[in-house]
């Protein structure tokens, strides 16, 4: 049994198809700040450091229905890491969800047409899987 799961086979979203609307880098959380009297000192803490990302998926209501399972069953309700394709990179990451502020890894907003939207927030190590 592999520690970083597989995207569902199928199951479109984890192949760069993030809407251009919902993404959003964040910055690397390995940054040490610290104010001084002339100005603020940035250094970094180590070299590699968790990275995030936001995004927005668009799935019909059956592709939601396997992508709901697939967090619930095979992520454990989305506590394990999953393989995923980077959108900006050319290798594949092991990401974690980040919970949401309803305390699933996801958030969920209707989509026109029998769509839904699938808000999230991930964390991963910038560094390729082998």
């Amino acid at each position: 049994m592999s520690l970083v799961k597989t995207w569902p086979s199928g199951l479109r979203g984890n192949g760069g198809q993030i809407r251009k609307d919902g993404f959003e880098p964040l910055p690397p959380a390995n940054i040490r700040r610290s104010d001084m009297e002339d100005s603020t000192k940035q250094a970094r803490k180590f070299t590699r450091g968790w990275s995030g990302v936001k995004g927005r998926w668009r799935f019909s209501l059956s592709e939601f229905a396997t992508f709901e399972t697939w967090v619930r069953d095979e992520l454990k309700d989305g506590i394990h890491k999953w393989r995923f394709n980077h959108p900006l990179r050319s290798y594949d990451v092991a990401a974690g969800f980040v919970s949401q502020s309803n305390g699933r890894a996801f958030a969920v907003s209707a989509a026109p047409g029998a769509n839904v939207f699938v808000t999230f927030e991930l964390e991963f190590l910038d560094r390729a899987l082998a």
